[in-house]
């Protein structure tokens, strides 16, 4: 019985390692696709602040999508394109939140915080601004030094 013990144990820890790939790569593509949406939208997430104000809908942005809304008015093409890439961006925002959350709870904060590394590690080499995604939970999840 032991043997199989053991094979479930690295049965257990290479599907976590395969799960914590695809968190990886999910991350990866959702924090480029979210720092190039900003980019479109001249939204600056490197505040937390203004991060928070996307993905709660209160950003300025949303103030003119709202009032067309509500006025009923002829939206042109600019300005429909606007709101969907504003709603994605917002979207995409949610579901990273979602997906720290879940990958949490399934891998554990230790793994969490490799992951998260491994991005912004990649990130750095591709010359991308650290801060362009938005993606202030990296600095939580760092563990205390010293």
């Amino acid at each position: 019985m032991a043997g199989n013990d053991s094979h479930g144990a690295e049965h257990a820890e290479e599907g976590a390692f395969r799960r914590a790939q695809q968190v990886q790569r999910a991350l990866s593509e959702l924090n480029a696709r979210i720092a190039t949406l900003s980019t479109v939208l001249h939204i600056d997430l490197s505040d937390a602040v203004v991060m928070q104000s996307v993905l709660q809908g209160t950003h300025p942005a949303f103030g003119v999508l709202h009032q067309h809304q509500q006025l009923g008015g002829e939206r042109t093409g600019a300005d429909k394109r606007h709101d969907r890439t504003l709603q994605e961006l917002q979207g995409l925002l949610a579901l990273r939140c979602d997906l720290m959350t879940a990958t949490i709870g399934e891998l554990g904060l230790s793994v969490t915080q490799d992951i998260v590394q491994q991005v912004q590690d990649r990130r750095e080499q591709e010359g991308l601004r650290p801060d362009a995604d938005g993606f202030h939970l990296r600095h939580l999840l760092k563990p205390d030094v010293g």
